[in-house]
Formats: structure tokens, sequence, C-alpha cells
């Protein structure tokens, strides 16, 4: 069993806290500690995220303004130098670093800072590019799910086909109640790896 510790931007992009969140995931047991390669200009503008869409009731593309997310994001920006330290005190102290990829022309500058392995969100799962980068650069590959279509899930399986990578069920709710878990979709990815596993957003 693997278990990551997700970091997120709960540092806050201070560097010393992300450096003792991830003692404290090594001394919980974690093989690794993700941290995510995001900065507040790979943010787009996209009309659609201003409100959100909504059909039949039901929310089909989430809320999350332009300018709030920049601003957001601009606060919890870690640097690739600040990345490259992380992965050296990760290395140091005996747990895994692992990222988050979340753009194309981000995939070399993080394998050449020292990232072995890679996490690819649940909303590029369907991004056969992005996918297509990483397959021959890193040794392991791990891939949410939770924003997939199924069609998009196989897609995904197909191109990692023969690669050591894995899929992550999860539910994009945070935090996930407990009776909307549907951890029975790790059937479906069974089909594409038997490297199965659960990304957990409940705050159990």
């Amino acid at each position: 069993m693997i278990f990551i510790a997700e970091l997120c931007q709960n540092h806050n992009g201070k560097f010393d806290t992300m450096k003792k969140m991830a003692y404290e995931a090594k001394e919980a047991g974690a093989d690794y500690a993700k941290i995510q390669t995001i900065f507040a200009d790979m943010v787009s503008f996209r009309e659609r995220f201003e409100k959100g869409v909504f059909k039949k009731g039901a929310q089909v593309v989430i809320k999350r303004p332009y300018k709030d997310e920049y601003s957001r994001l601009k606060g919890l920006e870690i640097s690739y130098e600040q990345q490259r330290m992380f992965i050296n005190y990760c290395n140091e102290i005996g747990i895994k670093p692992l990222t988050t990829a979340f753009t194309r022309d981000s995939v070399d500058k993080i394998h050449e800072i020292g990232f072995k392995d890679i996490k690819i969100a649940s909303y590029d799962c369907a991004s056969s590019f992005l996918l297509n980068d990483v397959k021959n650069i890193f040794n392991k590959i791990f891939v949410s799910t939770g924003a997939s279509f199924d069609d998009e899930i196989e897609q995904a399986g197909k191109i990692l086909f023969g690669k050591d990578f894995y899929m992550l069920h999860c539910v994009t709710m945070y935090p996930t109640p407990l009776d909307q878990f549907h951890l029975s979709r790790m059937e479906l990815l069974k089909k594409y790896t038997p490297n199965v596993g659960w990304s957990d957003h409940s705050l159990v």
C-alpha cells in the first residue's frame, strides 16, 4: 500500500510550514509528501467559471471567479527553487516528494528540479496531451479520476498502458460527505490498472 500525504496549498506559501508538514507526514508513516506546482499566472479567465453552470439543478461547472482565484493562488505560490529545496529536504528525512502538474509547459521543469514521480489532477485525466508528456518522463504516475467521464478514464488507461501508473477514485466535493464516497467506482478503475486507490476528500 502507498500512502500519499496531501500538503496541497495548506502551507500558505511558507516554506518552513511545508517542511514541517512533510516531516509530520513522514512521522505518520506516509510514503509521499505531495505539493502542487501551480502559479497564479497559469490561471486563465473562462466566463463559465465566474458563476458556474447548472443544468437541471445540478452543477456541471464549478464556480471559481478568475480574480478571486488569481489572488488566492498568488499568496500560495512555491517557487521552483523552493520546490527543489523541498525535494532535497524530503530525501533527507526519508519521504518521497511528489507534486501535481497542471500545465504541459511545467512538466520538463518539474522533472529537471528532481521530481521522479508525478500526480495528475482529476480535471486533467482527460488531457491526453499532458498524459503523453509525462508517461515517458516519470517513474510513477498517479491520476485522479473524480472529475472524469468513463470514456475519459478509458482513454487515460490506453495512453498509460504499460507504464507504472495508478488511478485514484475521488469525489470532487470538499469535504465529501460519508454517504457520497461511491467507493464501488474503484471496480471500474481496475479494468485499466491493478494499481487502484482512493483520494480522500473527507473530514474524517
